[in-house]
C-alpha cells in the first residue's frame, strides 16, 4: 500500500514480503517511513525532527504494542484475503458529523483486522521506505 507521495525501493518491500511469508498471522506489516529529501529550509528542518521522532517513537511503539500497532495508511503489505473478507468499513448510525461513512479509516482497518486474529505490526527498520514532507 503506497500513496501519492510514498515511495518504497525493492529491498524494503522485498523484507515485508519475506516476514508475512514467514508468519501466516501477520495482517498488516508496514516499514519505518523516513523522509525524502527536499529543498526547502523548513521541509529540511521539518524532515530532520521527524527521522528523529518517527525513530523513538517506532521503535518504542513496536516494543510496546508488538502485534497490535496502528495503522499508517502507507508504506506496508495488507494480506488481502483477510482485509477483503474481515476490514469492511461501517457505516455509523445516527445523524450529524459522527455519523455516516468512516472517513478516516486506517486505524478502524487495523482494530478490524486485529479482530479477525491477525497481526499489525511495524518494522522498526531504517531503509528503502520514505515519504514526502510538506514542502512548506
Amino acid at each position: 500500500m503506497l500513496d501519492a507521495d510514498s515511495y518504497m525501493d525493492a529491498s524494503a518491500i522485498l523484507r515485508l514480503v519475506r516476514l508475512m511469508q514467514s508468519n501466516e498471522r501477520l495482517g498488516i506489516a508496514q516499514s519505518f517511513v523516513v523522509g525524502l529529501l527536499t529543498m526547502s529550509a523548513f521541509a529540511r528542518v521539518f524532515q530532520f525532527g521527524m527521522h528523529l521522532g518517527m525513530r523513538s517513537y517506532t521503535l518504542g511503539s513496536a516494543w510496546r504494542q508488538g502485534d497490535c500497532e496502528p495503522y499508517w495508511g502507507h508504506n506496508a503489505l495488507i494480506r488481502l484475503k483477510p482485509f477483503i473478507e474481515d476490514c469492511h468499513l461501517p457505516e455509523l448510525d445516527g445523524r450529524g458529523p459522527l455519523s455516516g461513512p468512516v472517513l478516516s479509516h486506517d486505524q478502524v482497518e487495523a482494530v478490524l483486522m486485529r479482530r479477525a486474529g491477525y497481526e499489525v505490526r511495524v518494522i522498526p527498520e531504517e531503509g528503502g521506505s520514505f515519504e514526502q514532507n510538506p514542502p512548506t
